[in-house]
Formats: structure tokens, C-alpha cells, sequence
């Protein structure tokens, strides 16, 4: 009797504690159920049952970019970075000789450094060792040399203060950084000037205003050293003259914000822009226009670039660059599933004809391919160029590997 009794009494005892326990439990979870339901009538919201797109559809996953050193201080960072290109050229000749070329060498060796201070002040420096063993033996010093070093203020996206030695804004390629060229080097007719006014591949020590108006239109405008050598007779004497510098880019998508354009943002941008740039002092002008695609396409990447550049010294030439009118292009694909991209490039500098001398041109034609296993940080790039001057024409391989961090 007594365990009948219990038998019953048990499941009673665990009934009645359920039934005190569910009334609190309700009362402290909402009711998610009614939460959900829509004002009376009105229908249930539809629900997304399709399937994601097949993996060649899907958006690019842009490499992860691997940073260098980071110190970080009170309102202060400090960021340190390296960029080594160990390379190979063979050449059948060159632009002064018919002699054939082969030999290994290091396109570029940098040190660079970016000082962070607050929230509105930069500064960013590197060095540059460039072309060790090209053409010649590794001396036993080879010559280091300063390549950027510049400050930036930057109270608002519509205006940023720039002032140092820093690339001259002009042509799309000729203000994206090594560390991110699509190809394996800048164009022939990327830095024209720098000779003549005795600068480092495109540099110049002065100040540019920059920013970007409303998302889409970004200005440049500089005023720099320029040339400082006494201009010859019948030029204008006076050395008080500044360089002036400008470049307009509207981007239809994404902007680039940045001081460095990139020559490819692997997908981690939607870019199509049109810019158009120029490069005065005394009686030396050069104009350039220029476009610039870099768009996903499923998970693969287009990206081309084109422009048009023309260079007016002035009569008697006081900067001394060639009168000339060039030509580039280039266009390649990112294969996601092989990180390989086919590229080829084209480029044409037109020389006008001289008193008695015809006009002439030296073309470069190129074909090549940039495989990333790890983007930007590292690649290995092998081109062939045709090359066919006033005089004999010369066919060039390079093969470059790049390694980077910053």
C-alpha cells in the first residue's frame, strides 16, 4: 500500500513543480513567436530560399594583406615595412646597342616607415636601393638613396595637407606605388620628366593639397621645386619660378583614397575612373588623360588602364625632356581558382620630326603573367617585350619576384 501510495505521489509532486515553474519562465523570455508575427492582416513576409550562386559567380575574396611591425604608443603608432624584387633580364639588345644582355639584379630594396600621430597627422618615409647588379657588377657599397618622405594633415576627407619629397600628381600609373604594380614595372613614359628637372622616378620636394569631393571627384594640386639650374638665353632667367602640378580623377564606383593608387585592388574595390593631369614650369608643359578599370567579375578580376601623354619643352628647351606624344595600355584578368593573371601592354612614344630629321617612335609591345599566391605581399611575375626603337628592334624577358610588407 505505502509504495502504491509513493508511486503516485511522486509524479504528482514533479507536476505541480512544472506547472509553477512554466508561469515565471514565460514571464522572463519574451514570446519571440508573436514577436515575429506581422500586424494582423497582413501576410507572412516571404522567405529567401534560393540558393547561393555557384562559387565561379560569387564575389572575389581579396587576399588577406599581411602588415609589417606595429608599435603602438600613447596617440602614436609607428609601422614599419619592407619590399625586396630579386630579378631576371635577358635581352637580345638594348635602346644603345645591339648587344645582347642577361644577368640577374635587384629591381627594388626599400625600407619604409609610416608614423601615425593623433588622428589627423601622418608620415610616411622609405628608402629605395634600386637596380643593384643591372648592367654592371654589385659594387661594394651600393648607393641607398632617400625615395619618399612626407607628412599629411588631414582635417577632412575634402582636404588633405601633403609636404615633403612625394611622387608629382600626373598620370594614374605614375602615382600608384611599386608595391602594388599590375604588371612587373611602370611604363617607359611613366616618369619623362624626371631627368629633366634631375628628380627621383617622378618625385619632387614641395607641398599638394588633396581631397576628395562628394565620394566621387578627387583633385590634386601641387607647387614644388622644379628645376632650379639657370635657364639658357632667350628663356625666361628667373629661378624664383615654381613647379605646378595638378590631376582631377572622378571615380564612377569606389574612390581611391589613398596617397599610392594600386595598379590592381585584387577585388576589394569596385573602380572605373577618368583622370586628366599637368605638369608646368617656365616654358615646359606636359598634359596627360588617362582611364582605369579594376572591377570584379564573379570571383575573377578585370583590370585595364589607358592614357595619353604629351610633353612640350619649350624653344630653348630649359627642362630638357623630349618633345613627345605617348601611348599605354594595359588589360589583364585575374584567374581566382589559378591566382594567375594573363596581361599584355602596349605602349608608343611618338617623337615629331626634328629640322631636317623625320619624326620616329620606339614601341613596346608586351605579353606576360602575374601569378599571386599571396597578393601584393608576394607574386612572381615573367614578361616578354618587344621592343623596336628608330634603330634595331630587340625582343626582352623579365622574370621578377616580388616580396612585401608594410
Amino acid at each position: 500500500m505505502f509504495e502504491a501510495t509513493r508511486s503516485r505521489t511522486l509524479p504528482s509532486l514533479v507536476a505541480v513543480a512544472l506547472a509553477m515553474t512554466v508561469p515565471w519562465t514565460a514571464s522572463a523570455a519574451p514570446d519571440l513567436t508573436l514577436a515575429l508575427q506581422p500586424p494582423p492582416g497582413e501576410p507572412l513576409p516571404p522567405v529567401d530560399t534560393a540558393a547561393p550562386p555557384p562559387a565561379d559567380q560569387q564575389p572575389p575574396t581579396p587576399p588577406v594583406s599581411l602588415g609589417g611591425l606595429k608599435i603602438e604608443g600613447s596617440g602614436a603608432s609607428l609601422k614599419l615595412g619592407f619590399l625586396f624584387q630579386p630579378s631576371y633580364e635577358l635581352a637580345s639588345g638594348s635602346l644603345t646597342s645591339t648587344q645582347p644582355i642577361q644577368h640577374f639584379f635587384v629591381r627594388r630594396m626599400r625600407l619604409m616607415a609610416g608614423l601615425t600621430l593623433g588622428t589627423q597627422f601622418e608620415f610616411f618615409a622609405d628608402t629605395d636601393s634600386p637596380n643593384i647588379a643591372r648592367n654592371t657588377n654589385v659594387a661594394p657599397s651600393s648607393g641607398m638613396i632617400v625615395q619618399d618622405a612626407f607628412m599629411t594633415w588631414k582635417p577632412m576627407d575634402e582636404f588633405k595637407l601633403d609636404g615633403g619629397m612625394m611622387l608629382v600628381p600626373f598620370t594614374h600609373n605614375s602615382v600608384q606605388g611599386a608595391t602594388t604594380l599590375y604588371a612587373w614595372d611602370y611604363f617607359a613614359s611613366s616618369f619623362n620628366q624626371s631627368a629633366g628637372f634631375g628628380n627621383s622616378a617622378g618625385r619632387d620636394v614641395g607641398a599638394q593639397a588633396r581631397g576628395l569631393v562628394a565620394g566621387h571627384l578627387e583633385y590634386r594640386l601641387g607647387v614644388f621645386t622644379g628645376n632650379r639650374g639657370a635657364a639658357p638665353m632667350g628663356a625666361n632667367n628667373s629661378r624664383a619660378e615654381m613647379r605646378i602640378t595638378a590631376r582631377v580623377q572622378y571615380n564612377i564606383f569606389d574612390p581611391e583614397t589613398a596617397f599610392f593608387y594600386a595598379g590592381t585592388y585584387a577585388g576589394a574595390k569596385k573602380i572605373v575612373s577618368f583622370g586628366a593631369g599637368i605638369d608646368h614650369q617656365d616654358n615646359y608643359t606636359a598634359f596627360a588623360v588617362d582611364g582605369f578599370v579594376d572591377l570584379p567579375v564573379g570571383a575573377d578580376v578585370l583590370t585595364a588602364q589607358a592614357a595619353f601623354l604629351h610633353f612640350t619643352p619649350g624653344t630653348p628647351p630649359w627642362i630638357v625632356v623630349a618633345k613627345q606624344s605617348d601611348v599605354i595600355v594595359e588589360a589583364g584578368y585575374r584567374i581566382a581558382a589559378l591566382k594567375l593573371s594573363p596581361i599584355v601592354r602596349f605602349e608608343d612614344q611618338l617623337f615629331p620630326a626634328v629640322g631636317m630629321a623625320d619624326s620616329t617612335s620606339t614601341l613596346r609591345v608586351s605579353a606576360g603573367l602575374a601569378w599571386w599566391p599571396m597578393g601584393h605581399n608576394l607574386n612572381v611575375k615573367l614578361f616578354y617585350t618587344y621592343v623596336k626603337p628608330p634603330g634595331d628592334a630587340f625582343n626582352q624577358l623579365n622574370l621578377q619576384v616580388q616580396l612585401y610588407v608594410f
